[in-house]
């Protein structure tokens, strides 16, 4: 009567589960430089 009642329940659950996994990779390239630098006298 119901040989096959769900062939396919959930063929994509999760498709994108963290689209946003690493959206500031490099939120700081370029520090601020040294604050107090060695003087030259």
């Amino acid at each position: 009567p119901n040989p096959n009642p769900n062939p396919n329940p959930n063929p994509n659950p999760n498709p994108n589960p963290n689209p946003n996994l690493n959206p500031n990779p490099n939120p700081n390239p370029h520090p601020t430089p040294h604050p107090n630098p060695i003087p030259n006298p």
